[in-house]
């Protein structure tokens, strides 16, 4: 789901189309997936490594089996919402993963502090009967993880192409001369737009052709006066001589 992200994979000699289903590793073990790019040839670097390589086709038992998880996912999930209801826990199952070919079960959660979920894992491993790992990740991880349509209308950074998100701050925003609203700044995830990030450089670069906003200057025509506002993008000012 969301951030399973596309790898490149060694083609060798054997022969796979565009689209084809086959098993291979992911970032989350081996499963089934889409070939989504024709083959072409790269030069070698070390940051390849580790070089991975299609197991086979996927059959149609193994892309069933696959879809078979999807429903044993939503039961497991409705079992640790019952348990953490139990034990009264402060925390947010976001999804459950199904991984290793339906052999251990990863639970996402968020919490706003560490939790003791010490007899959650025990009861979670009684009722379901296999391998139990639970894993609290961030809000922008749940957004990459789950996907969804940013602002924009577009997917979500996070969920197609960034590796590396978040980083971004309020104080990016000022130097936009952005309205801190939250509703305009934040994305879905509740925390501030990764995109803000994109064009910072550009307005971190102009800035230093331009005058402090609310500075006294004398300009080359000897007009004294004070900054009201900058239009960053066109390099240009107002100033109250």
């Amino acid at each position: 789901p969301g951030n399973a992200k596309s790898q490149p994979f060694l083609l060798g000699k054997r022969l796979f189309t565009y689209g084809q289903r086959v098993i291979a590793m992911s970032d989350r073990g081996m499963t089934v997936g889409y070939i989504n790019s024709f083959p072409y040839e790269v030069e070698f670097s070390k940051s390849m490594l580790p070089i991975r390589s299609i197991s086979k086709v996927a059959t149609q038992e193994d892309i069933d089996e696959q879809k078979s998880y999807m429903k044993k996912e939503t039961e497991a999930e409705v079992v640790c919402l019952r348990l953490i209801e139990k034990y009264k826990l402060n925390m947010n199952v976001t999804h459950v993963e199904f991984i290793q070919f339906g052999k251990k079960a990863v639970f996402y959660f968020t919490a706003p502090e560490r939790v003791d979920f010490r007899n959650l894992v025990k009861d979670l491993v009684g009722e379901i009967k296999m391998r139990i790992e639970l894993r609290q990740i961030s809000v922008r991880d749940r957004a990459a993880a789950l996907g969804a349509t940013g602002p924009c209308g577009l997917q979500t950074c996070c969920s197609s192409f960034l590796t590396n998100y978040g980083n971004v701050t309020i104080k990016m925003a000022k130097n936009q001369n952005l309205a801190l609203i939250p509703a305009k700044i934040n994305g879905v995830c509740g925390q501030v737009k990764c995109c803000i990030k994109y064009e910072d450089d550009v307005y971190a670069n102009k800035r230093e052709f331009l005058p402090g906003e609310y500075s006294f200057i004398r300009t080359k025509n000897g007009d004294i006066g004070k900054v009201l506002k900058l239009h960053i993008l066109l390099e240009q000012f107002e100033m109250l001589t």
